[in-house]
C-alpha cells in the first residue's frame, strides 16, 4: 500500500510542484511518511478554521514541519462569503457542508499553479459504524443499519434500506457495515467535495486507488479494528513521525463513538414511530443481514 501511494505521489511531483495537506491526523501522516522522497516538490499546509479541532491540527503541523524542515505556508482564515457558499453547494450538488465547505475562501490563499494532495478516502476499511459487539458476529436490523448512519427509521428509509442491503452480493457483517461507511458517507459526501476545490491545478488523492481499496478492506478484523495499519506504515516509512501524537483517539474509537452516541439517540426515536405507515413495510424490521463468515470472503459490488 505505501508503494502504491508512493508512486501516486511521485506521478504528481514529477508534473510540477504540490501542495499537501498537514494535521494532527492520521491521513495526512501516512501521506507525509509516503511522500518523504518528494519533499523538495512539496509545500504543506493546514486550515486554519476557527474551533478546537483545528487549533489542535495547526499546533501538530507546525511542529512536524519545524523538526523536519518542510516547506510550510501558513494561512490566513477567511470566513466564506454568501456567494461563495451558493457556488460551492451548486458545484458539489448541495452534497457538501459542515467544516469542509467554511474553507473554500481560505483555501484560495494557496499558489493556483500547485496541484493539491488530499487524504480523501483515507477512512476506507477502518471500522466506521462497527461496534466492539459486531466481533460477536450476529444480525444487523434495518432499523440498526439506519441508526448507525445517524439516519431514523421512518418508513421510506427502511425500505430504501432493504433494498440497498438486497442488493449487495454478501451477507458478511463486516462487508455490509464497510459499505454502509463507503456508499453512504464516502461516496455520497467525500467524493463530491472535489467538485468544490476548484482554486487549484487540480486535486488527487493517493489513497484513491482501487488496489489500495481493496488492500484496506481486506485487512484481518483485528488489525482495523485496532486501527494498527497507519502505525505499521510510518514504521516502515518514517518512523520519527510516530514521536507526534496524532489528534485524540484512534479514527476508528472516535468514530465508535459518535456512531455511538448518534445512533442510540436515532434508534431510540425510531422505536417510538410506528415501524410503517402502510402493510408492505412492516416485514424489513427483521433482523435479516450479517454472519460471522470471513471479510473478504464474498465478491463485492465494483468501485
Amino acid at each position: 500500500m505505501a508503494t502504491l501511494m508512493e508512486n501516486t505521489i511521485a506521478a504528481v511531483a514529477r508534473t510540477c510542484p504540490a501542495y499537501m495537506g498537514l494535521t494532527a491526523g492520521r491521513h495526512t501522516r501516512m501521506m507525509l511518511a509516503c511522500a518523504r522522497r518528494f519533499l523538495s516538490q512539496i509545500a504543506f499546509f493546514t486550515v486554519p478554521l476557527p474551533d478546537r479541532q483545528s487549533g489542535v491540527d495547526c499546533s501538530a503541523a507546525r511542529g512536524i514541519a519545524r523538526r523536519f524542515d518542510l516547506e510550510y505556508e501558513p494561512l490566513t482564515w477567511k470566513e466564506p462569503t454568501s456567494s461563495d457558499i451558493q457556488d460551492w453547494l451548486y458545484r458539489t450538488g448541495t452534497c457538501v457542508a459542515g467544516r469542509t465547505l467554511r474553507t473554500v475562501r481560505t483555501l484560495r490563499g494557496l499558489d493556483p499553479n500547485r496541484g493539491i494532495l488530499s487524504g480523501a478516502l483515507g477512512a476506507v476499511g477502518e471500522a466506521v459504524w462497527w461496534h466492539k459487539g459486531d466481533l460477536k458476529g450476529g444480525y444487523l436490523s434495518l432499523r440498526d443499519l439506519l441508526a448507525r448512519a445517524g439516519m431514523p427509521a421512518m418508513p421510506e428509509l427502511l425500505i430504501r434500506a432493504k433494498k440497498w442491503l438486497d442488493e449487495l452480493p454478501t451477507k458478511n457483517l463486516y462487508t455490509i457495515l464497510d459499505f454502509l461507511h463507503f456508499e453512504q458517507r464516502l461516496g455520497a459526501w467525500v467524493g463530491p467535495q472535489e467538485y468544490g476545490h476548484v482554486s487549484g491545478r487540480f486535486i488527487i488523492s493517493p489513497f484513491c486507488h482501487r488496489r489500495i481499496m481493496q488492500l484496506k478492506l481486506t485487512l484481518p478484523v483485528q488489525v482495523r479494528l485496532r486501527d494498527r495499519l497507519p502505525v505499521e506504515l510510518l514504521r516502515s516509512r518514517w518512523p520519527e513521525l510516530l514521536q507526534f501524537p496524532f489528534n485524540g483517539n484512534t479514527t476508528m474509537k472516535r468514530a465508535l463513538m459518535a456512531s455511538r452516541r448518534a445512533g442510540a439517540r436515532v434508534l431510540a426515536l425510531s422505536r417510538r414511530m410506528p415501524i410503517s405507515l402502510d402493510a408492505h413495510v412492516s416485514p424489513v424490521d427483521l433482523p435479516i443481514y450479517g454472519s460471522r463468515s470471513r471479510i473478504g470472503s464474498t465478491s463485492v459490488r465494483p468501485i
